[in-house]
């Protein structure tokens, strides 16, 4: 293949490139739709390993945080509704650790096939991002705020569908939008080096 086909061939690639990248874009636009904004209330949810009468009080935690009970608390919502993220600030008298957040399509068991990844954590603020890159249709959302057992735990603020700051691709969606195109036309070019020595 000459050096003007290869160039020619690479350039048509990465157009096909730019356009699927625009098209996922799009289509995550369109899959979010839906995804309204709402705080959900501790008080709402169904919660395990978790108590929240107790008499004490500790270093700055009243008698109406939550205590852990063992290392693996959770609550839980029933949403029924578009999701696409999950921020919750999360203050605790113990690290924050492992902190996730599981969700259900209809009555299932938990799955870690189902989860809502960290995006984004700001240990000092206490502030943890979940996010998809599209919206889901979501039965119950399972958060567990944190895998120590006996922490004093306050959940200031659990917000759905928290505002997306850009609709970028990821690294690893550019990398393969850069890269893959480049291979192409290598292939492509030594495929056809191939068939000409076998001339």
């Amino acid at each position: 293949m000459k050096n003007k086909m290869f160039v020619r061939l690479l350039a048509v690639l990465y157009v096909l490139a730019f356009v699927a990248g625009v098209g996922l874009l799009g289509f995550r636009a369109l899959s979010r739709k839906g995804c309204a904004e709402q705080d959900l209330a501790v008080q709402d949810a169904q919660w395990n390993s978790i108590i929240d009468n107790h008499p004490v009080a500790w270093a700055g935690y009243d008698a109406e945080s939550l205590v852990t009970t063992d290392s693996d608390p959770y609550l839980v919502w029933k949403v029924d509704s578009k999701v696409r993220g999950l921020q919750v600030k999360i203050r605790s008298s113990q690290p924050v650790r492992d902190p996730m957040v599981y969700y259900t399509t209809t009555e299932q068991p938990w799955s870690a096939s189902q989860t809502i990844p960290l995006v984004e954590s700001d240990p000092e603020q206490g502030i943890y991002t979940f996010a998809l890159s599209g919206g889901i249709s979501v039965h119950t959302l399972r958060l567990d705020p944190t895998s120590c057992a006996g922490a004093f735990v306050e959940l200031d603020a659990v917000t759905l569908n928290p505002a997306v700051r850009t609709f970028a691709l990821t690294a690893g969606e550019l990398l393969l939008l850069l890269i893959l195109p480049l291979l192409a036309a290598l292939t492509v070019q030594e495929i056809a080096a191939l068939k000409k020595g076998q001339k």
